[in-house]
């Protein structure tokens, strides 16, 4: 697995513009990206892309974004750390994102350090449990 540094991000988010300025800034911070609007962009572009972690949106035009996360992770052949962003961060819509596997949830509109933080311990954290 990348050091969390040189990690391939993909970001999925139907909103250009917070899709390109995340990233800008991840970018500038020595990550990769991958960008998608939809669940079915993303199995548009993924084919033979390395993903280390995922940035998707909660709410896509075709598919809840928890749902994307696991079927990414079984187009790929193995897990890889999915954080959500969303604005709805009520008790009730927690269990139900978390029921489905993601790692964490980033709130709308998102903090950059706060992002940067959470995808950094998140990776540090992936790379560890792989580790023998």
């Amino acid at each position: 697995m990348a050091t969390p540094r040189s990690a391939h991000i993909l970001i999925v988010d139907p909103d250009p513009e917070l899709s390109n300025d995340l990233s800008r800034q991840l970018e500038g911070g020595g990550y990769r990206c991958l960008h998608a609007r939809s669940a079915a962009d993303v199995f548009d572009r993924i084919g033979d892309a390395r993903i280390d972690a995922a940035l998707i949106s909660a709410v896509l035009p075709d598919l809840p974004g928890a749902e994307l996360g696991d079927l990414i992770m079984r187009t790929l052949g193995f897990r890889i750390p999915v954080l959500l962003m969303g604005e709805d961060d009520s008790s009730e819509a927690m269990a139900r994102l978390f029921r489905d596997g993601p790692v964490c949830f980033i709130r709308k509109p998102v903090h950059f350090n706060l992002l940067l933080y959470h995808l950094e311990r998140t990776l540090a954290q992936e790379r560890a449990d792989r580790e023998p």
